[in-house]
């Protein structure tokens, strides 16, 4: 039997690589590019337990994929907070890791007062939906990029 679990990165620094090398490969790297930035906001997500922060997937205790929950994302715009940078290793993608990334942020979001949580997807619109989120708009449909929104509680509540 597996152990799967989702933990947040603060307080555990031997993340921090595993988690910085997913983010730099899959987003962050462009030429002339380093990961200095994305190491600062990491850092203070190990060394701050904020509001925004970072989740990771363990396998049977090893780092096996992440997400992260932040103020603001480029491609969504002035729609905020949101779920960013979801990342599962490959040969983890069948075991439902996503999902339970997916679901802990949404669970945080709504733990901290929030009604909405946003993101912009280029590939996996449909997985999303199968989540409970909405597409809201077509950020670029060169790419077909859209931002969606997964609404937490009614704001007349």
């Amino acid at each position: 039997m597996h152990n799967l679990s989702v933990i947040k990165i603060f307080g555990n620094p031997s993340l921090l690589l595993p988690v910085l090398d997913w983010c730099y490969r899959e987003w962050w790297q462009e030429p002339d590019s380093t990961n200095d930035e994305l190491n600062k906001i990491l850092n203070s997500h190990i060394q701050e337990d904020g509001v925004f922060t970072t989740f990771v997937a363990l396998y049977n205790g090893e780092p096996v994929g992440s997400v992260h929950f932040i103020d603001k994302d480029f491609d969504t715009g002035n729609y905020e907070p949101c779920l960013a940078g979801l990342y599962v290793l490959p040969g983890f993608r069948e075991l439902g890791l996503g999902s339970m990334l997916v679901n802990t942020v949404v669970a945080h979001a709504k733990s901290q007062g929030f009604t909405a949580v946003y993101l912009s997807t280029e590939t996996v619109e449909n997985w999303y939906n199968k989540l409970g989120w909405q597409t809201i708009e077509t950020i670029d449909i060169s790419t077909n990029n859209v931002l969606m929104q997964k609404v937490l509680a009614n704001p007349l509540e």
